[in-house]
């Protein structure tokens, strides 16, 4: 058995107290290679810093700052959700073409349901079938993009309503992108939630040792089926943005977001072991996402070079978590 973890990110109750302790790299890792990254960017391109290139950054990473919120409580309880992606194409779908027939209300709560289902049976057979969280969310990866493909018979369903296409394409107020409020609103709900809740501590505990956690009276079981519920959730929501975004319903849509959304929730400091991470990490490795794709599109890097630039910073943030684990 695995000895607990003396780590947290704020104040908790006696006998859960010094299980998780964030060090100095989740706190401010993600911070500095933002800032790093910006300066950089900044010099060799002076067109990064404009408002319409930063508003377009931030349009761009708002469905994975989505995704990868219902992620880091995943990750931060000791899981992983490779589902993600999926899901998103599903739920985004199911609301395409439920809304043609029942109006945009019924279409996106539809896709909102479908996507929590899809999580919690995540859970479930997580937590009651013993299986390893990849294995099952790689199950349900599977059957997600086989029942979107179902249901659409493989085909993209256009003529969306323009008043959902303005969710993923719309400005509040003329300066701020819609998706990009709907991110912020989601990371801080989380935010909230993780730290200043009870089920925000149960998540961290479990993470930190499941066994501990159990013993000092967390419903671990039902922990892990929540946060897997979040997931999917959440997942659905961005596959619904995502849809209106691009103005259709098509079942390839969310390739590689789950990826993503664990590269996002890593870099921004969330150990993949469980037990400790923030929202606010995970806001700054969605925007360390963001800021290099579109830096590397600026320069005119090849979007292959591209690939092998982000997955090199997935691995060099796994490699160096592993190191101030030890």
């Amino acid at each position: 058995m695995s000895q607990p973890r003396r780590e947290m990110t704020r104040p908790v109750p006696e006998g859960l107290r010094g299980k998780v302790r964030l060090t100095f790299w989740t706190k401010y890792g993600a911070l500095t290679g933002f800032i790093v990254s910006c300066a950089i960017l900044s010099m060799v391109q002076p067109r990064f810093l404009t408002y319409m290139n930063l508003m377009n950054v931030a349009r761009q990473v708002s469905i994975i700052g989505i995704i990868a919120t219902g992620m880091t409580f995943v990750i931060i309880s000791g899981g992983v959700d490779l589902s993600v992606g999926t899901v998103a194409a599903l739920a985004g779908c199911v609301a395409a073409g439920t809304m043609l027939r029942s109006g945009v209300l019924t279409g996106i709560v539809l896709g909102m349901i479908i996507g929590g289902i899809c999580g919690f049976i995540n859970g479930l057979v997580i937590m009651y079938g013993k299986a390893p969280p990849f294995i099952a969310t790689l199950g349900m990866q599977t059957i997600a993009r086989g029942a979107v493909l179902i249901y659409t018979d493989g085909q993209t369903i256009p003529n969306l309503p323009q008043r959902f296409v303005e969710i993923g394409t719309g400005w509040l107020f003329g300066f701020v992108p819609i998706p990009v409020v709907i991110a912020g609103i989601v990371l801080l709900i989380g935010n909230v939630v993780l730290n200043n809740t009870q089920f925000g501590l149960h998540v961290l505990a479990t993470g930190g040792n499941q066994e501990g956690a159990r013993l000092s009276g967390v419903n671990v079981v039902r922990t892990r089926i929540a946060v897997h519920s979040i997931s999917g959730f959440l997942a659905a929501l961005g596959g619904i943005v995502l849809t209106a975004r691009v103005f259709s319903g098509q079942p390839t849509l969310g390739v590689g977001l789950d990826l993503q959304a664990v590269a996002a929730t890593v870099i921004g400091g969330t150990a993949m072991g469980g037990g400790q991470g923030s929202m606010s990490g995970t806001l700054l490795g969605t925007m360390i996402m963001g800021v290099l794709t579109n830096g590397l599109n600026l320069v005119g890097v090849s979007a292959y070079w591209q690939e092998v630039v982000i997955g090199s910073i997935i691995i060099t943030a796994v490699v160096l978590d592993n190191i101030r684990r030890r």
